[in-house]
């Protein structure tokens, strides 16, 4: 996903390798964009990491869990072009190399002192999520379970598993909340939340890798006020599911009590007309 303009989000990280990417001080005069910053980059450290980590507007973050495996976490600056469903794709940070550089502030913890803050330009966290569980929120625009991976390495690409997504309303007259339809997700799915511009739209996420051993994946959570899901599925035509009106008008517990009460009427008024006819058509002695 790619973090909300405005937006920051502090994770907690124990225990991790990192692999840092700072950007080189001699270059970082010379380099007019990202796309030149990141050629000229130094050869990444390794290092292991305990402490807090900012994630600013504008960085692409990436969450990849191989079956029972350890979390993987890539957070980046956004290269090249904007895709013309970016919300970030006007913000300035996204395209000026030090203030990209600058959305990736870290705090690292050391026998219970923080030391001074460091600004790298990109980093990759290798978490053991066995013995330090991991969780978070993040907020931002982008698709679930949507990853790239390189075909010829030796590893299970990663994908989604399983999942659902709920489609809810308001009721008209009051601020109730009800469930307009479900549509279960199978392996492999990639959902994303899309304007009536087919733009990706903004998203308050929260995610939780379980400890238990056995568990494979991580558990994410998105919610968002719009109307239209795209689900792109493995051997067939990306669709589209905006809810209907009939879906949302059925669904409605005030509509429902609403109809209800119409046909109740109905039912009084046909039965009264029906015996008034009946009345007149009856002779009398």
């Amino acid at each position: 996903m790619v973090t909300a303009e405005g937006n920051t989000t502090r994770w907690y990280i124990r225990d991790a390798v990192a692999t840092y990417v700072f950007e080189d001080p001699a270059n970082d005069k010379k380099a007019t964009s990202i796309d030149e910053l990141w050629l000229s980059r130094p050869a990444p450290e390794e290092t292991h990491f305990t402490g807090f980590l900012d994630i600013g507007p504008c960085m692409r973050i990436q969450m990849i869990r191989h079956g029972n495996g350890p979390l993987e976490l890539i957070v980046e600056p956004i290269e090249g072009q904007m895709d013309s469903r970016d919300r970030c794709g006007d913000d300035k940070s996204a395209n000026d190399a030090k203030g990209s550089a600058r959305s990736i502030r870290l705090e690292k913890l050391q026998d219970n002192a923080t030391s001074k803050p460091e600004w790298p330009l990109s980093i990759t966290f290798e978490m053991n999520i066995e013995n330090y569980p991991f969780s978070g929120s993040l907020r931002g625009s982008g698709g679930i379970g949507v990853e790239t991976y390189d075909t010829n390495a030796s590893q299970v690409p990663p994908m989604l598993h399983e999942g659902h997504v709920t489609i809810v309303g308001k009721a008209l007259a009051t601020q109730e909340r009800f469930k307009i339809m479900e549509i279960p997700l199978v392996l492999g799915d990639e959902v994303h939340l899309i304007d009536r511009e087919e733009r990706d739209i903004q998203a308050a996420c929260v995610f939780y890798a379980p400890a238990a051993r056995g568990m494979p994946g991580f558990d994410v959570s998105c919610r968002a006020r719009e109307n239209t899901i795209r689900i792109n599925r493995l051997g067939a035509r990306p669709f589209e599911i905006p809810p209907g009106l009939w879906a949302y008008l059925k669904n409605d517990p005030n509509f429902q009590a609403l109809l209800a009460l119409i046909g109740s009427v109905l039912f009084v008024l046909f039965q009264y007309i029906l015996d008034r006819l009946f009345s007149r058509q009856t002779p009398t002695s």
